[in-house]
């Protein structure tokens, strides 16, 4: 009896020792299969803190050690910001008769230390190596991920992972199993995805940077480094950094990510200064976001250094959590202050900011990790880059009037067509080296012809080069270009470009089968097609533009002369006129003075009398336009009281303001300065004041002053009977008769108010008028040069 106990107590011992030996919490193993598409088996894995971080793989792997890991209980494997090392232990089972090959990946790509051990056969287990602190020479594959190739043998084995930190960073240990054909899919639609994304960064950058180059705005500059450093940030949290770049640099790996972060933040906040033009709207706001700028980039040297990552991090990553609201409350308070370019600016980083949650929440292991999640916020930077270059083109639209908008369409237009065309020919450079079968597949799917010479030699053409040329293929292949297609006068240029390898954009000539003569757009770039040096190039044909743009200077030239013309005429016929119209005044007033006249003929005489002035007024109005126009009349500006202007027409006006009576009031005040001509400007401002009193009745009132304080602005206002909607856009143009009656019968000669317009052009500024029918009429006239004393 005693020796039947003895044996029962001896094999519970010997169950609690084997117990011991695994986990407390059984985990279902990872069942390996022919089909494994980035299987999760976050239900299938154990987890140990090393919060010592100086336990090795054979502590890890002992009973007491192993018999503290623990199943996730979110089963995200996302354990949050920390710095001690982690552990991970999963089994996996292997139904087949021979070792199943496949791929571990660990979906993070910013781990310093990756350790794998995978169990062999014999009990030994094999060690792989991962993570940016260890060359990607050492990794199982180039990858921009951490993988790991597995062989578990027929029955199945264990696998230990373990994650060492340098300093506290993100513990996101979302793994995921392949097989070989479905790894390599999911790669090949990966690096596709972030091609597009990055060729879309890309575009906004080179787009933007060929509109610097052209409009020479700082703000340009600012928000091309912004964009460039945020693409660099991307590159290095995708791992593609790692993979292309640095992978066998630790410190590169370690510390740049940290810095592309910090000087991308750093030239926003500079864009955002010099667009939205903080220090003239927002004042003392400009001194926070200066101060923002220089903290990012100091902290982004600082980076480089060997200070601990942890200590510049823990500064670094609290103080850019403000950066993102603080751009958006500058692009608010922009808005109000009336700064129209800036709602496109606020709207591209509140569309950021929401991406942002998504991301941290993720970081925090709150949120699964998804495909959204992962990318929520390189979505939201691609969206809050193009809303920002939305900005831009909008400021630009404000800046310019109508012509300079047309210009700058038609440049934006260029800039898209030659961007589209380069990443053709790069493109399609690119794949000459794997293929020429891929090479025609893609140039025959172009509009644009593409032919690849060897020394003007052809070797291959797409169908829109037969197209262009009038050839076939077979007919182009193994003849000259030059000789077969170039005309004459653009043979020399070809052969340069061919002798240079230029890359750069040229037009030439050409000529069609049958002779008929194109132009087109060419580039070009040195490759290598089938192991022998080529050329290829795009051409794209320009004849219609060509066309156009002759036909539109010969029109130009036609109504230039047109116009000199017509300015001769005026000015013959007017100066012409004056003596005769001069004698007839001279002898009505002659025989005015005969008293023996009776008071009927005498009143008949005054009214020739005045009509004579008027037609002289006319003719001599008409002498001055003409000399404006012809650019015979210099301005000589001096700095004069604006006041002392206006002082000078009532004076002139003031008879038959009394005679009418019409009051007059000067209302410009004393310190108001204006560089210009003294006597233009009156000339302009008692014609206006004229005019005024002409068409106001009896206890009416005239005045003058400064609207609202504006720069260099003067206004002519009256309370008379008002301008006609119907005439008030012709009433500055000489060609439309717009004069009519005045409140007592006056009348006109119809060119004052255009003979005002070319005073006001002589003096480089302008004039508009404001009218209401039965409330009045406001003239206004903007001066540039002014100052207020």
């Amino acid at each position: 009896m005693r020796e039947r106990r003895s044996h029962g107590v001896a094999f519970f011992a010997a169950f609690l020792l084997l117990a011991a030996a695994f986990p407390s919490h059984a985990a279902e193993p990872l069942a390996l299969g022919r089909k494994m598409d980035g299987v999760f088996f976050g239900d299938s894995v154990l987890h140990f803190e090393d919060k010592s971080k100086q336990l090795t793989f054979d502590q890890i792997k002992s009973a007491e050690i192993l018999s503290k890991f623990a199943p996730d209980r979110q089963k995200s494997l996302n354990f949050g910001l920390s710095d001690s090392n982690h552990w991970l232990y999963f089994k996996v089972k292997n139904n087949g008769s021979a070792p199943t090959s496949w791929w571990l990946q660990m979906e993070y790509t910013l781990f310093s230390n990756l350790d794998v051990y995978e169990a062999a056969s014999d009990g030994s287990f094999a060690v792989h190596t991962g993570g940016n602190q260890i060359s990607i020479d050492e990794h199982d594959e180039r990858s921009r991920k951490n993988i790991f190739r597995m062989n578990t043998p027929p029955g199945g084995g264990e696998v230990f992972v373990k994650i060492s930190p340098i300093d506290a960073m993100v513990m996101d240990a979302h793994m995921t199993a392949w097989d070989e054909e479905s790894f390599d899919d999911a790669v090949g639609l990966e690096n596709l995805a972030l091609g597009l994304y990055y060729g879309a960064l890309l575009a906004l950058i080179f787009y933007n940077l060929f509109v610097l180059v052209s409009v020479r705005d700082l703000s340009y500059l600012w928000y091309i480094l912004y964009l460039s450093f945020a693409a660099l940030d991307y590159f290095a949290i995708n791992g593609l950094g790692f993979k292309y770049w640095w992978g066998n640099s630790a410190y590169a790996a370690r510390e740049w990510p940290l810095s592309f972060y910090l000087l991308a933040y750093t030239f926003a906040f500079m864009f955002a200064r010099s667009f939205l033009e903080i220090k003239k709207n927002l004042g003392r706001m400009d001194g926070v976001i200066r101060a923002c700028a220089i903290i990012s980039g100091l902290l982004a040297l600082i980076s480089l250094t060997d200070l601990s990552f942890h200590f510049v991090a823990t500064i670094a990553y609290p103080a850019t959590i403000v950066y993102a609201p603080l751009l958006i409350y500058v692009g608010v308070r922009s808005l109000g202050a009336g700064v129209r370019q800036a709602r496109y600016f606020a709207a591209a980083w509140i569309v950021f900011l929401i991406g942002m949650p998504v991301y941290i929440l993720k970081d925090l292991g709150f949120l699964p990790n998804s495909w959204f999640s992962v990318y929520s916020v390189q979505i939201g930077t691609l969206l809050d880059a193009v809303l920002l270059s939305l900005a831009l083109a909008d400021r630009i639209n404000i800046l310019r009037g109508e012509k300079e908008k047309a210009e700058a369409l038609a440049r934006d237009a260029l800039v898209k067509s030659m961007n589209v065309l380069e990443a053709m020919v790069a493109e399609r450079t690119r794949k000459l080296s794997e293929s020429e079968a891929r090479l025609k597949g893609l140039s025959d799917s172009t509009f644009e012809a593409i032919v690849v010479h060897e020394n003007g030699i052809i070797l291959d053409a797409n169908r829109a080069a037969e197209q262009m040329i009038g050839f076939s293929k077979e007919e182009l292949i193994g003849k000259n270009a030059i000789k077969l297609f170039i005309a004459p006068e653009s043979e020399e240029l070809s052969r340069k470009i061919i002798a240079s390898g230029s890359e750069e954009v040229f037009e030439i000539s050409g000529l069609k089968r049958g002779g008929e003569k194109i132009h087109a757009e060419t580039r070009g770039r040195n490759i290598d097609f089938g192991g022998r040096p080529a050329r290829v190039v795009a051409l794209r044909d320009v004849t219609a533009r060509k066309n156009a743009e002759s036909a539109l200077k010969a029109a130009k030239e036609a109504a230039e002369r047109a116009t000199r013309l017509k300015d001769t005429f005026v000015s013959i016929v007017t100066h012409d006129l004056r003596s005769p119209v001069g004698g007839i005044k001279m002898s009505l007033q002659i025989l005015m003075a005969d008293k023996s006249l009776g008071e009927k003929n005498r009143s008949h005489l005054s009214m020739l009398v005045d009509s004579c002035k008027g037609l002289l007024e006319m003719v001599d109005r008409l002498l001055e336009i003409s000399r404006m126009q012809r650019g015979n009349v210099r301005p000589v500006k001096k700095k004069i009281p604006a006041r002392l202007v206006i002082d000078r027409a009532v004076e002139r006006l003031r008879p038959v303001a009394e005679k009418k009576g019409v009051s007059m009031r000067n209302d410009v005040p004393e310190g108001l300065l204006l560089l210009t001509d003294a006597d233009l400007l009156l000339e302009c401002v008692a014609n206006l004041a004229a005019n005024a009193i002409k068409f106001t009745e009896k206890g009416g009132e005239v005045s003058f002053f400064n609207p609202d304080g504006k720069q260099g602005v003067l206004c002519v206002r009256d309370n008379g009977v008002g301008i006609s909607p119907d005439i008030l856009p012709d009433i500055f143009k000489m060609e439309v008769k717009t004069t009519t009656v005045g409140t007592d019968g006056e009348t006109g000669t119809g060119i004052g108010l255009p003979y005002c317009n070319e005073v006001m052009a002589a003096l480089g500024g302008s004039i508009r008028a404001e009218s209401e029918p039965g409330k009045g009429s406001s003239f206004y006239l903007e001066i540039p040069e002014w100052s207020r004393n």
